[in-house]
Formats: structure tokens, C-alpha cells, sequence
């Protein structure tokens, strides 16, 4: 290798890397149609699920990482490998006494990532789309694109254990909705 050999190829500007910047806002928008199709009964909720693991790069940060000596030059320089640190993230529907979470999903910037259903959403017959193949019960397998984790969610939504899961949500509500009366009369 000469010295005009560089290792260093940078990326171009508008360089497709099959980001994961559109989970969020599409599973806002799922739980907007749940609370619509309910009529206000059963809500959903899309958020990072906080953990230890949150915890050990802030202490990493009070305690130092052991940087060069004499680096970072600027004590406020943040560590850029926290771009790329995958979250964890949960998706669980509400009624007014119950919860249930749907799926985890590990997320970083880009595709593939791991992703976690409850037990029973994604096997038996109803089941519309094929897995990956090392999707298991219960474990965690690889999607690759938005329309993958949407095909997946459609698939657990029409399973016959969230249909279950949702009509007893909704029978919960109307029962205390009717308790909910004046009785004074």
C-alpha cells in the first residue's frame, strides 16, 4: 500500500443506509387508528422502555472512558458511537384497567433490527406473512424495513389471541362505562 492509498472513503451526502427514522411516527399513527377504531376505549403507546442498560452510558460519561491523553480537546465533546447505541423501545395497547405489550424492538438508526413479539401473536394458522426463519416464540428475530415491521404488526393485530386480547379490553371498558352512571334517581 503507498501513502496515497487512503482508507478513509467517505460516504456520500445522500447515500441510502435503510434507515429506521420512520418507526416512530408510523407507530404513532397506529396508535391514532386504534384509539379511532375503539372510539376512545383502548389506546396505544409507542416509547423506550428504560432499563440499567440506559443507565452505564451516562456512568461512563460522569467516570470517563478512558480517553487519549490530552482528548477529547473540548470536555464537551459526546461520544459519536452513542449515534448508533440501539434503544429499546416497546409497543403495549391500554384500557382504562388493563395493559398489554405487543412487541419490543431494539432501535438503532438502521435496518436490520431485532424485534420481539408476545407469545401466541405471531404463530399458529391465522398467521398471514412468513417470518424469518429464525423467528421463534417468544424470541428475537431480525426485520429489515418499515413495510416488514408493518406486515408483522398487521399479522399479530388479526391474530386470534389480540382479537381475543382486544374484544375482552373493550367489553372491560363498556363494564365500566355502564358503572360509571349516576344511580341516584
Amino acid at each position: 500500500m503507498s501513502d496515497s492509498d487512503s482508507l478513509w472513503v467517505m460516504p456520500s451526502e445522500d447515500e441510502d443506509f435503510n434507515l429506521t427514522d420512520n418507526i416512530p411516527d408510523l407507530m404513532e399513527e397506529q396508535c391514532r387508528q386504534l384509539k379511532q377504531a375503539s372510539h376512545g376505549r383502548i389506546t396505544g403507546r409507542f416509547d423506550r422502555v428504560r432499563s440499567l442498560e440506559d443507565i452505564a452510558p451516562k456512568m461512563q460519561s460522569i467516570l470517563g472512558r478512558g480517553h487519549l491523553t490530552g482528548y477529547p480537546p473540548n470536555s464537551n465533546t459526546v461520544d459519536a458511537g452513542e449515534l448508533y447505541s440501539p434503544k429499546n423501545y416497546a409497543f403495549e395497547i391500554y384500557s382504562q384497567n388493563y395493559y398489554y405489550r405487543v412487541f419490543e424492538i431494539r432501535l438503532s438508526p438502521m435496518y436490520p433490527v431485532p424485534m420481539r413479539y408476545d407469545e401466541g401473536l405471531l404463530s399458529g394458522d391465522d398467521l398471514s406473512i412468513a417470518l424469518p426463519r429464525e423467528a421463534k416464540v417468544g424470541a428475537w428475530f431480525n426485520v429489515n424495513s418499515d413495510l416488514e415491521v408493518m406486515d408483522i404488526l398487521g399479522s399479530a393485530i388479526k391474530s386470534r389471541k389480540m382479537q381475543f386480547i382486544l374484544s375482552r379490553l373493550l367489553k372491560a371498558s363498556e363494564s365500566v362505562d355502564e358503572d360509571s352512571g349516576d344511580c341516584d334517581e
